[in-house]
C-alpha cells in the first residue's frame, strides 16, 4: 500500500498539519509520513499554523476545524487573506459533518473537507489529488512565469533593438543632414523614399529644362524627368552618373551624382542622388586656374632664371629664363643638382655653403655673385633663394638668378668715365699754371730769336727750345682733350680724304715689314668733327697697331663702313641713339692684348710700352675725343691673333666744309692796348711781343689797377687783353666793369685754363676772342689784328 502511494506521489511534498488534539495530530502525522512519504510539520493551533505557513510556504495545509485558540475556518480565512499563503491549498479534517460546516469550509477557501472517522487510503487519495493539482498549478505557474520572462526578455531585446535602430537612424540622419548635398532616394516611379531635406522644401536652383533633379514632380512641378536626368540614366544603364549643369539665367553651377541601389538578388530597385551647388567652388577653381596660368606665364616670360628644387636640391622646374641664362635645356637640367649646373671652381664652394643654409630652412637674401654658363663662361648674377616648407617639413626650395652682366659692364664704363673725369679735373687744375710757364718760354724764346742777329748756333738753340715748348703744349692739349677740358671747333667733315691723307703720312714712318690695307671705297655721309682730332685718332690707333707688329711684321687694315645701329646695339652705351654711323675700323695682326688689360687700356697714363716709349695718353685722348663726339669705341683682341678697334661716329647730312690753307703772316699795328695778367713774366713777354708788333702797351698785374687806369682815360685805349683767373677781379668781371664805362671796347681773354670757358662761347662772355696759353707770337698778332679790324668779330685761338 505504501509503495502504491509512493508511486503516485514521487515528488517530495511538504505538508502542514494543525490540530489541538495531540493524539489526532500524531496519528495524522504518522499516516502522512509513513504511507505518503511526505514531509510533515505539525502545530497545535491556528496561529502557529499561520506563522509556519508564512515562513515556510508548505505545499498543502491540513486544518482541524475545532481548535481552541482559533478555529480552522478563521485560520483558513487569514491564510487566504495573506498574499504569501493565499495560493496554498487548505484541507479540512473534522468531526463536524453538517452541510453548513462543510459549505463554510469551502466558502473560506478550503479545497476539500473530510469528516472523521476516515479511512487512511481515502484521506491519502484525496491529499494526493490535491497535490496533483498543486503540481499542475506549480507547472502552470512555472510555464506562465517562463513565458512572462521570455516575453519580458524579448520585449527588452526589442526595445534595445529599437533604441539601437533609433540611435543608428538618428546618427545616419545627422550624418546625412551634415552632407552639404541635397540627397534623395527614389524608386523607379521617381517617388521619394528618403531625403536629408526633412521639410522637403522646393529648391529654387535648377528650374530649367537642362537640369532636372529626380524629384521633378514634388519639387519642380515637372510632369516627367528631363532627358538629362541623372536618375533616369542610372535606371537605364545601371551605372553611376555624374554631371555638372549651369542654371539659367543666374549662371549658378550644380554637380549632380546618382548611384544605383540593388537588392540581395542584384535587382536595381532604387537610385540615390546628390545635388550640390558648386558655384563658389567653380569660381575658386577658375581663380586658381587663372593664377596658375599667370604664374606659368611669369615663369615662362620672366627674364630671370627661376628654378624649383626638391629637398635634395635637385632641379624640378627649369624655366625658359634659366635656359637662356645658363644654356641648359629643361630636360637636361631636370633631376640634376643645381650647384653642379651653375657653379664651378671657387663659386662651387660658395654655392655649396648657400645650399646648406637653404636646405636648413634659411632664406637667402639677394646677394651678388658669379655663376657659370654651360660653356664655362662667367655670368654676374644676383641670386636669392627661399625654402619651401609644407606641414612643418622642408619640401624643397626655389632659387632665382638675375643677370646683371650688363649692369656690371655699365658700372665699369661709368667707373672709367668717373676716373677720367677725376683725372681731367686734376689736369685742368694744373693746366693754367703750366700754360703760363709755357707762355713765358714761348715768349722769351721768340723774342730772343728775333734778337739773335746772325748767330746760327743761337738761332738753332732757340728753335730747339720752341720745338720742345710746342711738344709740351701739345701734351697739355692732349691731357685736356681726353678729359673733355679742351674745346675744339667741330664742323661737317668727309672722313674718306682725311683717312687717305693720314695713311699717306703714316706709310713713310712704318717699317716695310708692315703692310697697310685699306677698305674705304664708297660714298659716305659726313660727321661733325675736328680734322686735327680725327687725324689724332687715326695716328694713335695706327701707331699702337704698328708697335704690336714691329717684331714679326704683319698687316694693318684700315676700313670705313657706313652702318645702321639699332636700339639693341646702342643700349649698352648711355646717351647714344640709334641711326646711321660711320664705322672706322683699325685692325692689326699683332700680339694682341691680354684679357686682364682690356678694361685698362683707356686709362690715362696706362701703357704697356717700355719706359720712354710712350706717355700712356694716346688711347685716353682717342677715348675722350670719341666721347665728345657722342660716338662709340669697342675693342676686340685675342693673344697671338691681333686686335680690332671699331669706332662709330654719328653721321650727319650737312655739307662738308672746304679746307682753305692760308700762308701765315705777322700782323702789326699802332693801337693802344691795356694788358692785364697777374703773372709778371707774362706781362713782360706779351708786352714785348705787342711792342715789337708796333702797338702801344700799358701793362699791369692788378685787375683793380687796370680798372682805375681805364676809368682815368676811357677813350685812350683801343683794346683790353686780360687774363681770366686773377685775384680781386677775374677777367670776366673786369670786362663787365670796363664795359659799364665804355661799352664798345673790344676784349680778348687770354688764359691757360678756365672751366667756365669750356662751356661758353666768346660772345656769351661778351668778348671778341679767347686766346689759350701758351700763346705764340703769330697767333697773338693775328688775333689782335682781327679783333681791332673788325670790332664785332669773335674768334677763339689756341
Amino acid at each position: 500500500m505504501t509503495e502504491l502511494l509512493n508511486s503516485h506521489h514521487p515528488e517530495q511534498y511538504s505538508l502542514l498539519v494543525a490540530d489541538d488534539n495531540a493524539t489526532s495530530l500524531l496519528l495524522m502525522r504518522e499516516i502522512l509520513m509513513a504511507n505518503g512519504g511526505y514531509q510533515v510539520e505539525a502545530v497545535s493551533d491556528g496561529y502557529k499554523a499561520i506563522a509556519h505557513a508564512v515562513a515556510n510556504q508548505p505545499d498543502l495545509i491540513i486544518l482541524d476545524v475545532m481548535m481552541s485558540s482559533i478555529d480552522g475556518f478563521e485560520t483558513c480565512r487569514q491564510l487566504k487573506a495573506n498574499p504569501v499563503t493565499k495560493s496554498i491549498p487548505v484541507f479540512f479534517i473534522t468531526t463536524l459533518a453538517n452541510p453548513e460546516d462543510i459549505a463554510r469550509g469551502f466558502e473560506v477557501g478550503g479545497v476539500d473537507y473530510v469528516v472523521r472517522p476516515f479511512h487512511s487510503p481515502e484521506i491519502l487519495a484525496r491529499i494526493g489529488n490535491q497535490l496533483k493539482v498543486v503540481t499542475l498549478t506549480r507547472q502552470l505557474r512555472n510555464t506562465r512565469d517562463f513565458h512572462e520572462q521570455e516575453v519580458q526578455r524579448r520585449t527588452e531585446e526589442l526595445e534595445a533593438a529599437n533604441r539601437e535602430i533609433m540611435v543608428a537612424h538618428n546618427l545616419l540622419q545627422s550624418v546625412l543632414d551634415a552632407v552639404p548635398e541635397q540627397l534623395f532616394v527614389v524608386n523607379r516611379n521617381f517617388n521619394i523614399i528618403f531625403s536629408n531635406n526633412r521639410n522637403l522644401e522646393r529648391l529654387d536652383v535648377i528650374n530649367n529644362s537642362n537640369a532636372c533633379p529626380t524629384c521633378f514632380s514634388r519639387f519642380w512641378q515637372m510632369t516627367e524627368p528631363c532627358k538629362q536626368c541623372a536618375v533616369l540614366e542610372v535606371f537605364n544603364s545601371g551605372q553611376s552618373v555624374e554631371l555638372e549643369v549651369v542654371s539659367q539665367p543666374d549662371g549658378r553651377v550644380w554637380r549632380m551624382r546618382a548611384f544605383p541601389i540593388f537588392d540581395g538578388e542584384g535587382t536595381l530597385l532604387l537610385a540615390l542622388e546628390y545635388i550640390r551647388e558648386i558655384t563658389k567652388i567653380k569660381q575658386v577653381e577658375r581663380e586658381n586656374e587663372r593664377r596658375r596660368q599667370f604664374l606659368e606665364s611669369v615663369l615662362l616670360e620672366a627674364p630671370d632664371a627661376i628654378v624649383t628644387l626638391d629637398d635634395k636640391h635637385n632641379v624640378i622646374d627649369w624655366n625658359p629664363g634659366a635656359v637662356r641664362m645658363f644654356g641648359y635645356q629643361a630636360a637636361e637640367a631636370t633631376g640634376r643638382h643645381l650647384d653642379s649646373l651653375v657653379a664651378q671652381g671657387a663659386s662651387l664652394q660658395e654655392a655649396g655653403e648657400k645650399t646648406r643654409n637653404l636646405m636648413n630652412g634659411q632664406k637667402l637674401e639677394p646677394f651678388e655673385t658669379v655663376r657659370q654658363r654651360r660653356d664655362g663662361s662667367a655670368i654676374h648674377v644676383i641670386a636669392s633663394g627661399s625654402p619651401i616648407i609644407m606641414e612643418g617639413v622642408l619640401a624643397g626650395a626655389v632659387a632665382v638668378y638675375t643677370d646683371i652682366s650688363e649692369i656690371k659692364m655699365t658700372e665699369r664704363r661709368i667707373q672709367q668715365l668717373q676716373k677720367m673725369e677725376a683725372i681731367g679735373t686734376l689736369a685742368g687744375g694744373i693746366a693754367h699754371d703750366f700754360n703760363n710757364i709755357l707762355s713765358a718760354v714761348f715768349g722769351y724764346s721768340e723774342l730772343a730769336l728775333l734778337q739773335a742777329g746772325g748767330s746760327p748756333v743761337l738761332q738753332r738753340n732757340l728753335v730747339g727750345i720752341l720745338e720742345a715748348a710746342k711738344r709740351a703744349k701739345e701734351l697739355v692739349q692732349q691731357i685736356l682733350l681726353f678729359s673733355r677740358q679742351s674745346e675744339e671747333e667741330q664742323k661737317p667733315l668727309q672722313l674718306k680724304p682725311l683717312i687717305k691723307e693720314a695713311l699717306k703720312m703714316l706709310r713713310s714712318s712704318l717699317p716695310t715689314t708692315i703692310r697697310i690695307v685699306t677698305r674705304i671705297d664708297g660714298v659716305f655721309e659726313n660727321v661733325l668733327a675736328n680734322p686735327t682730332q680725327i687725324h689724332q685718332i687715326l695716328m694713335n690707333l695706327c701707331a699702337n697697331a704698328a708697335q704690336a707688329m714691329e717684331d714679326e711684321g704683319g698687316v694693318l687694315t684700315v676700313s670705313l663702313f657706313q652702318v645702321e645701329l639699332s636700339e639693341e646695339a646702342v643700349r649698352h652705351h648711355p646717351g647714344r641713339s640709334s641711326g646711321t654711323y660711320l664705322k672706322l675700323q683699325v685692325e692689326d695682326t699683332g700680339r694682341g692684348i691680354p684679357a686682364d688689360m682690356i678694361d685698362k687700356i683707356f686709362n690715362p697714363y696706362f701703357t704697356t710700352k717700355a719706359k720712354g716709349q710712350g706717355t700712356g695718353l694716346g688711347l685716353s685722348v682717342v677715348h675722350g675725343i670719341i666721347q665728345r663726339y657722342l660716338g662709340i669705341i669697342e675693342v676686340d683682341s685675342e693673344l697671338g691673333r691681333g686686335t680690332v678697334f671699331d669706332i662709330f661716329l654719328p653721321a650727319i647730312h650737312l655739307q662738308a666744309a672746304s679746307e682753305e690753307i692760308t700762308t701765315p703772316q705777322m700782323s702789326t699795328g699802332t693801337e693802344h692796348i691795356l694788358l692785364v695778367d697777374d703773372e709778371a713774366m707774362l706781362i713782360e713777354v706779351l708786352g714785348n711781343m705787342l711792342s715789337l708788333l708796333g702797338y702801344k702797351v700799358t701793362s699791369t698785374q692788378s685787375s683793380i689797377h687796370a680798372l682805375q687806369l681805364f676809368q682815368s682815360d676811357p677813350s685812350g685805349f683801343d683794346l683790353l687783353i686780360t687774363d681770366m683767373t686773377m685775384p680781386e677781379l677775374t677777367g670776366d668781371r673786369l670786362t663787365a666793369e670796363i664795359r659799364n664805362i665804355r661799352s664798345d671796347i673790344p676784349v680778348i681773354i687770354c688764359t691757360g685754363y678756365n672751366r667756365r670757358l669750356n662751356d661758353n662761347k666768346p660772345e656769351a662772355l661778351a668778348v671778341q676772342a679767347i686766346l689759350m696759353k701758351p700763346v705764340e707770337q703769330i697767333d697773338l698778332a693775328r688775333t689782335v689784328r682781327e679783333v681791332l679790324d673788325g670790332r664785332n668779330r669773335t674768334a677763339t685761338q689756341g
